[in-house]
């Protein structure tokens, strides 16, 4: 159909589902910038029963498969809008977090107390498809070890055996298709860009440099019997058509939003509260309130949940959700203006953080937004890499430094990155043994929470990242011998001094880690499944999800990890909420 006639994507307004009733309520996190509505002419189906709280990475997974049921209703609660546009799958543009048109949060951490106070930047995708829809689309799953880690913790329905086929189930690889760990029928498209190494001198003589000092080539850094040291080409989600995809056009597209008609998708929703009922045992979930993400709007909407309400907000989000509470309005006062912009969410977390803020508690569970894992990347070992006039840099260019130049607290970096073709090593701590906390800065839905990423808080991985640091200038260094000198005043801008890992004392090595050290956005365990009086962090969610105090609220997303894997966590992310729409099909 010519494209002025197609239908629009089904996203329905605030106003458009109040007083519904679903059987299932996926709840997206609070709002942290306004959008512009885009009213839907289109009627809401009386058919309700569940509800998915954010159309985020796993938001949309769990949407998707809860909906292949018929016989129950879903909607999707989502901060953000649908903003599907050419420009949102071309992976180059859409990988810049720093462009506003693609609705991208970003703000500053808590300073860093182990890092000399700095702060770093925390960033959020308010949108359908949330953060994979402006990642690096890269496709790693962790390795077997990791999942085998959650199961010697007590979690034996969890364990890289047990999980492989939620993997599987998602997938289709364009590379392996004769795998038995690949997926070849899933909505999820990934390949491996290999492109990128027969058009980027850099990336060959990377590959080159890291096979010279010892590394071996991996094939598939996804198969379960891939080693864990080497070099390989990373899996990406990209299509046939090499545009991004993103669980939001894998698990959620328009045809499947169009054709299930017990699948509602409100966007621009901020969820105020959820509203438990006090009856014979524990709380039980009963209703959402929620408001448009608009901060001039004041009305206030609500839904009414008749089995489960999941949150899919995210280990920034999720705990935020949970924390808050809505408070009692009086409607006859001048403040309720006021009062209904203060209006927020459950009161599930720990008791101290909530009585802070005046919220009434409804189960006091101090793991909740605590034991945050955030793996930590250390800047540095960038080399000089092609003529500023080729076409080269400027598409290697624009992943590398929009990934990370306005984190850059010193102007020669910013000077550095918008000025010259620069190809960067990035080094990275994937098990770090410091966590930090994500607590809320007021009872209001609309202010950012207050992240503490406590990176360096555990002494134990300045000997990793000192490593990491070493290894990477061991590569440097054996660029410059391939014809990529290392570009001065790089690592010390300040000091303009360049780092030298033959002359460098442990001190002045552990100075620079601090002051270049900064997370890398892969956020997790704030809403850890783990026992709720677990020793060694409290826990917030069981084996199915669910979270301990009340009854149909469960959480989906990385939060729950029990502890950080090993690689980028999108599809891990999907994996869980394949595994949670499991564990509620077996219980309708």
């Amino acid at each position: 159909m010519w494209w002025p006639l197609c239908k629009k994507y089904p996203e329905f307004q605030p106003a458009q589902v109040n007083s519904k009733t679903y059987d299932f309520a996926i709840v997206g996190g609070a709002s942290f910038i306004s959008f512009s509505q885009f009213p839907n002419p289109l009627l809401i189906s009386q058919l309700t029963s569940a509800m998915v709280v954010s159309g985020g990475t796993a938001g949309c997974t769990l949407a998707s498969r809860l909906s292949e049921n018929p016989e129950i209703s879903v909607l999707v609660l989502e901060c953000g809008p649908a903003n599907d546009t050419w420009l949102s799958r071309n992976p180059l543009i859409s990988s810049d977090p720093t462009r506003p048109t693609f609705g991208a949060t970003r703000w500053k951490s808590e300073p860093m107390k182990y890092c000399d106070d700095r702060r770093s930047g925390v960033i959020r995708r308010e949108a359908l498809g949330g953060t994979s829809r402006i990642n690096s689309m890269i496709y790693t799953r962790g390795t077997p070890a990791d999942y085998d880690a959650w199961a010697s913790l007590g979690h034996s329905e969890w364990s890289y055996e047990k999980l492989l086929p939620y993997f599987v189930k998602s997938e289709t690889s364009l590379d392996y298709q004769d795998s038995t760990y690949h997926g070849t029928t899933g909505p999820w498209i990934t390949q491996t860009f290999t492109y990128f190494n027969w058009l980027f001198q850099a990336y060959r003589a990377f590959t080159d440099c890291a096979k010279s000092i010892g590394f071996i080539a991996i094939p598939d850094c996804n198969a379960p019997d891939a080693p864990p040291e080497g070099v390989a080409t990373l899996s990406l989600t990209l299509s046939k058509r090499r545009e991004r995809v993103s669980s939001f056009e894998a698990f959620l597209p328009k045809k499947i939003a169009l054709e299930r008609q017990n699948l509602t998708i409100c966007t621009n929703a901020l969820v105020s509260s959820i509203v438990f009922t006090q009856g014979n045992g524990l709380p039980r979930t009963e209703k959402i309130l929620f408001k448009s993400s608009d901060r001039k709007s004041e009305s206030t909407y609500s839904v009414r949940v008749n089995k489960e309400v999941i949150v899919c907000s995210g280990a920034i989000g999720s705990p935020q959700v949970l924390m808050l509470r809505k408070k009692t309005i009086n409607k006859d006062t001048k403040e309720r203006k006021k009062e209904l912009m203060c209006q927020s969410l459950s009161g599930i977390g720990p008791r101290e953080s909530l009585e802070e803020h005046g919220i009434k508690l409804v189960h006091d569970l101090p793991g909740v937004g605590s034991t945050l894992n955030s793996t930590g990347l250390v800047e540095e070992a960038s080399t000089k890499s092609f003529d500023p006039q080729s076409l080269i840099p400027d598409i290697e260019l624009m992943p590398l430094s929009t990934s990370g130049m306005d984190n850059f607290d010193e102007p020669e970096f910013i000077d550095i990155f918008s000025k010259t073709p620069i190809f960067c090593v990035l080094a990275t701590i994937l098990q770090p043994r410091s966590n930090g906390t994500v607590r809320l800065a007021s009872s209001n839905p609309h202010d950012k929470p207050k992240v503490d990423f406590g990176i360096l808080s555990d002494p134990s991985d300045y000997s990793i990242a000192r490593s990491a640091v070493r290894l990477t200038l061991s590569i440097a260094d054996k660029m410059k011998e391939s014809g990529f000198p290392l570009l001065r005043n790089i690592t010390f801008p300040a000091e303009k001094q360049e780092l030298d890992i033959k002359s460098n004392t442990t001190e002045e090595m552990d100075k620079f880690i601090r002051r270049r050290i900064r997370t890398t956005f892969h956020y997790a365990s704030t809403c850890r499944m783990a026992p709720e009086h677990d020793p060694k962090a409290p826990g917030v969610v069981n084996d199915e999800l669910k979270v301990y105090g009340v009854k149909g609220l469960r959480v989906c997303d990385t939060s729950v990890f029990p502890q950080i894997v090993s690689g980028h966590l999108q599809a891990p992310a999907v994996m869980v909420a394949e595994k949670c729409a499991d564990l509620i099909k077996n219980e309708l």
